[in-house]
């Protein structure tokens, strides 16, 4: 980013000498989305790789300005080792990423800001020792029961095999089983029961998972 001394050991940090740079002159340095974004176009059509004061010069609005020019090196230096997605630093040469990459990474970075939230959304509620409103979660943590009007059992499987598909246990099967009077109909398959039969195992089916 600047020459350094021939002797001793290289700054700590970025504020040190020979650099002297700040947090106001990063940021004043840091390139924006556009540029980025510009960046990232001309060397997925060129196919190459830069190293950091080439794509510093692509992506800074005052290249050329040798008085800005460690800041602008920092600033992009900083962005390609930070969270950023668009491209690849590797053995001090920079390639952009292809949309095939982009893709996937994005999403998962997605994913993990969602579970982020959730995780904060918790501890906020934890805090202030409220209680959760099942409506705010998602669909899979909100612990509902849900009966189908037309049963939609699964024909292939017997009685007790649909009851035990949502089951945490075995013998929280057996017991629905014996609670809703199905015991006799444990191995029988959904077409030899009436319409009151099916709608009974469709009701062991959903309250042997404990909603709440």
């Amino acid at each position: 980013m600047s020459p350094l001394p021939a002797c001793g050991d290289p700054p700590a940090r970025l504020g040190a000498s020979p650099w002297h740079l700040s947090a106001e002159a990063l940021q004043a340095a840091r390139p924006g989305r556009r540029a980025w974004a510009a960046a990232w176009l001309l060397l997925q059509e060129a196919d190459e790789a830069v190293n950091l004061a080439e794509f510093s010069e692509l992506v800074s609005s005052s290249a050329g300005d040798p008085s800005s020019a460690a800041a602008q090196r920092a600033a992009c230096w900083l962005e390609l080792v930070g969270s950023q997605l668009w491209f690849r630093w590797r053995q001090e040469e920079i390639t952009a990423r292809s949309l095939q990459e982009l893709r996937p990474l994005r999403r998962e970075r997605r994913r993990r800001q969602l579970e982020a939230e959730r995780e904060q959304s918790w501890q906020a509620l934890l805090r202030r020792r409220q209680p959760v409103d099942a409506e705010a979660l998602p669909p899979e943590q909100r612990n509902l029961g849900y009966v189908f009007q037309s049963a939609a059992l699964f024909p292939h499987l017997t009685v007790a095999q649909n009851v035990s598909f949502g089951s945490p246990s075995p013998d929280a099967t057996a017991r629905w089983l014996a609670r809703l009077r199905l015991t006799p109909f444990a191995a029988r398959k959904p077409d030899t029961l009436s319409g009151g039969e099916m709608q009974r195992v469709a009701l062991a089916r959903t309250l042997v998972r404990g909603p709440k």
